[in-house]
């Protein structure tokens, strides 16, 4: 069991040190440069546990990978807001109690060969065959909604106007303005609940797992210290 264990963190580590294989610069949070490789970005994650690599693109500089951005935020933001943004976007209504759960990706994020700016309809289905499980186990019988948003910018090769459709546009990029401020590698994640309070986590994860914050004891912790 324990070489399974390991087996399994080193494949986490190798799937997750993909993206700096594109990077030209590997920064700690303070700006200092560590080495673009598997030992760096280890070093990185060991030293600096609460942050996750945000990412930067710049013409004269390259491709940036920065250590520098919080793993966690937490915002109070108008729940009202939110919803007519999300009903805007999907079409769809929702009640006012309903929990929303958001994946969100970034422009020119290059985590992995499915983080792409034109998001064809294999790659969307690959994506697609990952979550999907897991969206109807989050939704059944509960009033947690989960949507997959991707930054103005990115192309997405589906059909928006389904009824069972949850990957969308932020066509204004009014979420990527007031929830997801910071571009980072993998993306990002939010739990956003009716009286405002939002959680957000950036970083490779899952939205199962960002629906496990919601536990009660979980989530009033959070939000108490």
């Amino acid at each position: 069991m324990k070489k399974i264990i390991i087996l399994i963190c080193l494949l986490i580590v190798q799937i997750s040190f993909s993206q700096y294989k594109k990077a030209d610069y590997l920064l700690d949070k303070d700006g200092k440069e560590y080495p673009n490789n598997l030992s760096g970005f280890v070093a990185l994650s060991s030293k600096y546990p609460d942050y996750s690599t945000g990412f930067r693109v710049k013409k004269d500089s390259g491709r940036v990978l920065q250590h520098n951005v919080p793993k966690y935020s937490t915002y109070k933001v108008n729940y009202k807001t939110i919803k007519d943004s999300l009903q805007k976007l999907t079409t769809q209504k929702y009640n006012d109690s309903t929990i929303f759960i958001i994946e969100y990706h970034y422009k020119d994020d290059g985590c992995s060969a499915i983080f792409s700016n034109y998001m064809t309809r294999d790659l969307i289905g690959k994506r697609k065959s990952y979550l999907n499980d897991k969206k109807r186990k989050m939704e059944k019988g509960s009033n947690i909604i989960l949507l997959v948003l991707f930054e103005n910018g990115i192309r997405l090769k589906n059909k928006s106007d389904k009824k069972k459709e949850y990957f969308f546009s932020d066509s204004y990029n009014f979420f990527r303005n007031n929830i997801f401020l910071n571009p980072t590698s993998c993306g990002s994640f939010a739990a956003i609940k009716p009286d405002g309070l939002t959680l957000v986590r950036n970083g490779e994860y899952g939205p199962d797992s960002m629906a496990d914050h919601l536990d009660p004891i979980i989530w009033n912790t959070i939000f108490t210290e």
